[in-house]
């Protein structure tokens, strides 16, 4: 007997001659774009600090590894214990760990990183890719690349 929760949670069946029935679960997809619900300002700031840094697959206990600020008290009844902890040194070390814009953390706004264009210099796109550490070879780096021709030839561009 299936439970009443994985019935929810199923939104779309297909099924596939190749790979069978398939079954696809948006709920964690659907997590992502919940709003963070907030009494004020401070409470958002707290809330946003946190969901960073889960987002990018650290636990909330282990936050005090990386901003040794945090103690782990102040993470007992988040949002209102850890507002205290969130000074702008605080700030300023997440922003700079996870290269996000202090305005989204700040409660400003919801674009959270910082869009490169490109536009018509492509040279300063490869000076951003040659910065990055391909060191961790668990890393994903999507790049989309958009082009104005159907036909592609690296032949009609000069030489520098």
């Amino acid at each position: 007997m299936k439970s009443k929760k994985s019935k929810i949670n199923k939104i779309l069946e297909i099924f596939s001659l190749n790979a069978g029935p398939l079954a696809l679960n948006i709920s964690k997809a659907i997590e992502l774009f919940k709003t963070e619900k907030a009494e004020g300002p401070a409470s958002l700031v707290a809330l946003r600090f946190e969901k960073i840094f889960n987002e990018h697959g650290v636990e909330t206990s282990q936050i005090p590894r990386l901003i040794p600020q945090v103690k782990l008290e102040n993470l007992d009844d988040i949002p209102d214990s850890l507002i205290s902890s969130l000074t702008d040194d605080v700030i300023s070390k997440t922003v700079d760990l996870f290269k996000i814009k202090r305005s989204w953390i700040e409660g400003f706004g919801n674009k959270i990183y910082q869009e490169s264009w490109y536009y018509k210099s492509p040279e300063y796109f490869f000076e951003d890719v040659a910065n990055l550490d391909f060191s961790h070879r668990n890393i994903f780096y999507p790049v989309i690349a958009f082009c104005t021709t159907s036909e592609l030839n690296y032949g009609r561009y000069p030489k520098h």
